[in-house]
């Protein structure tokens, strides 16, 4: 019997036998009654702090004693000022022992404890729960233990909605996952979309289950496709980063949680093979006769913006593989080798394109055909056509034009001519990627989109000069010829030269996005996008401003129209903007323009005016503008931080963009159709009647293809099983480093604290022993030395005597 619990069976016995109340006379006798049941609540309480201490110490002893002692009627279920009960502390300290005990009692209530459990990540504990759990009679009861308890009485840690898998997932224990995934475990996917109106409850619940789902435990653990999975986790927390905004610091958190996931995957890629495999392989691609796929999961990628994934190194190492295996030994060429290269390609891409026009096999087909040589042609192909832009502008006398500037009316010059047939060749290139990607793909990408509008504006530019020929091809000459200052402010000429310059300008832009490929000007370019970005959000609030002073500027001086000074600057809220605007820079009069020559008088009305100018000056450009510096130093700071990523990221969309089959001759080649284009649109007929005339034929190529997908499909999983379980047990290496943490020292003060109470019991065991044995020894020697007396002295010895020495030689011993 341990010592604590025989202490406190001592002080318990003196309870009812201790000072009492004195009685008056007259008082009814279940006053005693009521003492009595006092006492016995005060004795059963202490004896439930003892039970309590002891399995928060690990004192298994005193548990067990208290446990079997039917008299102290303690309750096993009895909690604490927390509202913890024994099996709770004793799992929170980790004191195995005294769970298997108190398991084994059937009264014992185990709400919540698999929860906490799970919380401390104790598998030990988790194990011996889901035993005990597994004995109930039925699935609700067992579900019900698995669910917290909400009308316990200090309430629940954990909310409702949690279930033992998810908590798992947030500690993201492998073991613990694997554990519960092994007795049928699984997490209900949250509804999507979300429900415009929901409760907190809701919210919480879709958080709590999206965080367990994004957990790389639990992803690795439950999907043989773990890098998709993680990718389509990762759009629809993209998603609802924007429909929950009250909610989009969490999200965004889990967002970033599944792409680090994923790059930590492809960390433990080992060969060029899983490499490709992992890149490539997509359940839903065609497999060409090699068994292979163009790069459809890093194509995915790029599209759903999962920069890291893209930005990899081994992406990056795959990617470039495939870039330059049209010349080999690029990679390794010095600079001088590389630009002599790409100038002979670039003189040369009329002739090559010509070439492969007719001659699209063999050799010089593949050559042609490779993306670094696709890639080479089509840029030389952009700058020929800014070189024509430049010449279509050059007005030397009309010597390269051939054209006269008051000319109305009139056909398109030489050079002109050829930038429409270079715009079409454009167009149809941009066609095609639009059928092939899809509207919504193709507008995601904002080069796609500056493509869309300045290509709009060319095809806007033909028909306006093709309805101003029509409408003056049947004045003379002279007539056509008449100047320009004669010509109405809005003839079809006019609009159609401002809108040829502004996609001149769009066209000179979109040529930014070939500097991506530069290790140089890339990084510069990306600084640059996000600079307008900047300006962008910038513009909306000046705006705002902007119109707001024009407006009160024009209400106060629209009156005074008319007066000498006609030329005032704030007449009609049009000249009111134009002011205001180029004041910004230092353009117009100044406050001096406020005073008006007849009505210089009207001292109120131009304080009045120059409060408001003074208003715009320090708004505008003293707050505003010092905001936009501030926006673009910030901004500026964020990409320096990823500039890498997001450089390899656009990169990698440019160089993607030549790996595809076809667009190998650049514009405006690409409007002759190629001898092979023609083949193929020859033998489409044939094709189909082969096909009708040979089923069997063609049954048979259908059974090798799904046979080829089959064996990727196998391939694919045995790789990604392979990779994931390098990244499990490198997890698990880590988890075990030799550095000491605090838990480490919890647990060794438990186990030093169960350690004492053990030896605590066994010296009190030794005490009883020796003090038996103590006395069984005194008694054989008072025997000895009784008869060595008895004796000495006769048998008619006197026995008092006797005792009297006994008693004596014992004092001395």
């Amino acid at each position: 019997m341990s010592l604590l619990y025989q202490e406190l069976i001592a002080g318990n016995s003196r309870i009812p036998g201790g000072k009492k109340k004195d009685k008056k006379d007259g008082d009814p006798d279940d006053e005693d009654e009521e003492e009595e049941a006092e006492d016995e609540g005060e004795a059963k309480a202490n004896f439930e702090r003892l039970f309590l201490l002891a399995a928060e110490n690990g004192d298994l002893n005193t548990v067990c004693e208290l446990i079997d002692d039917e008299d102290n009627n303690v309750d096993i279920n009895c909690i604490d000022a927390l509202g913890r009960t024994a099996l709770q502390l004793a799992i929170l300290n980790e004191h195995q022992e005294i769970i298997e005990r108190l398991l084994d009692d059937p009264l014992c209530d185990i709400h919540n404890s698999m929860l906490l459990a799970i919380d401390e990540v104790y598998p030990r504990a988790v194990v011996l729960l889901l035993a005990r759990i597994e004995l109930e009679d039925s699935e609700e009861n067992r579900e019900k233990l698995f669910r917290p308890k909400r009308d316990a009485p200090q309430g629940s840690t954990f909310p409702e909605y949690m279930t033992p898998l998810m908590l798992a997932a947030h500690r993201n224990s492998y073991e613990l996952v694997t554990l519960l995934l092994q007795h049928g475990h699984t997490i209900e996917r949250p509804v999507y979309p979300v429900t415009e109106e929901g409760s907190l409850r809701e919210s919480r619940s879709r958080i709590s289950t999206y965080k367990a789902l994004a957990s790389p435990a639990y992803m690795v653990l439950t999907n043989d496709d773990p890098i998709r999975a993680a990718f389509e986790l990762s759009n629809r927390l993209g998603t609802l980063c924007g429909s929950e905004v009250e909610f989009k610091a969490e999200y965004f958190g889990l967002h970033e949680q599944c792409e680090q996931f994923v790059e930590d995957l492809l960390d433990h890629v080992q060969d060029t093979d899983e490499l490709r495999m992992v890149l490539s392989y997509d359940p839903k691609a065609n497999y060409d006769a090699d068994g292979n796929t163009r790069l459809m999961r890093l194509l995915i990628a790029i599209e759903d913006h999962h920069k890291k994934f893209v930005a990899h190194p081994n992406s990056q190492q795959m990617i470039m593989s495939e870039f330059y295996r049209g010349i080999p030994g690029w990679r390794t060429a010095n600079v001088i080798t590389k630009i002599l290269v790409s100038m002979i390609i670039g003189v040369a891409f009329p002739v090559l394109s010509i070439l492969y026009l007719i001659i699209p096999y063999g050799r010089l087909g593949v050559f042609l055909s490779s993306p670094i040589v696709k890639f080479i042609c089509h840029l030389a192909s952009n700058i020929v056509f800014l070189t024509l832009l430049i010449l279509v502008s050059y007005t030397d006398e009309g010597k390269i034009n051939h054209k006269s500037p008051d000319a109305i009316g009139d056909l398109p010059s030489t050079v002109e001519l050829v930038i429409i047939v270079y715009n079409f060749g454009q167009i149809w290139v941009e066609v095609k990627a639009l059928y092939n990607d899809g509207f919504k793909s193709y507008m995601k990408d904002s080069w796609n989109v500056l493509y869309f509008f300045t290509h709009a504006l060319y095809l806007l530019t033909i028909v306006l000069r093709l309805t101003s020929w029509a409408n003056y091809k049947g004045y003379d000459e002279y007539y056509r010829e008449m100047g320009r200052q004669n010509w109405d402010s809005y003839t079809p000429t006019l609009i159609a030269e401002g809108t040829f310059a502004i996609a001149n300008v769009g066209s000179f832009i979109r040529f930014l996005g070939w500097f991506t490929a530069s290790q140089y000007l890339g990084p510069l370019q990306m600084a640059l996008g996000g600079m307008i970005l900047d300006i962008m959000k910038f513009f909306a609030i000046f705006l705002l401003i902007f119109i707001a002073f024009a407006s009160g500027l024009n209400q106060l001086y629209w009156f005074y129209d008319g007066g000498e000074d006609e030329s005032f600057e704030y007449f009609g809220l049009d000249n009111s903007m134009h002011t205001l605007f180029w004041a910004i820079y230092g353009y117009g009069e100044g406050n001096s323009s406020l005073d008006i020559a007849d009505y210089a008088d009207l001292d109120y009305t131009n304080t009045v005016g120059q409060i408001l100018l003074g208003g715009y000056h320090v708004i505008v450009m003293t707050v505003l503008i010092n905001m936009l510096i501030a926006m673009m130093a910030r901004s500026m700071d964020e990409i320096q931080a990823n500039l890498d990523m997001e450089w390899k990221f656009e990169r990698s969309k440019l160089w993607i963009s030549f790996m595809d089959k076809g667009g190998t001759v650049p514009p405006p080649f690409n409007m002759i159709p190629s001898v092979k284009s023609v083949i193929r649109f020859l033998h489409m007929p044939f094709d189909h009647w082969d096909q009708l005339a040979n089923p069997d034929h063609y049954d048979e190529i259908k059974k090798q293809t799904y046979k080829k997908r089959v064996e990727m499909e196998d391939t694919f999983k045995l790789i990604m099983k392979n990779i994931s379980s390098r990244y499990m047990q490198q997890k698990l290496r880590s988890n075990q480093d030799d550095s000491v943490t605090q838990d480490d020292l919890n647990e060794l003060r438990q186990d030093i604290s169960s350690f004492r109470f053990e030896v605590t019991d066994k010296l009190a065991k030794l005490t009883d022993v020796l003090g038996v044995a103590k006395t069984k020894a005194d008694k054989v020697r008072h025997q000895q030395k009784a008869r060595a007396l008895g004796g000495t002295e006769g048998e008619g010895g006197d026995y008092e005597d006797f005792n009297l020495k006994v008693s004596k030689s014992s004092v001395r011993v």
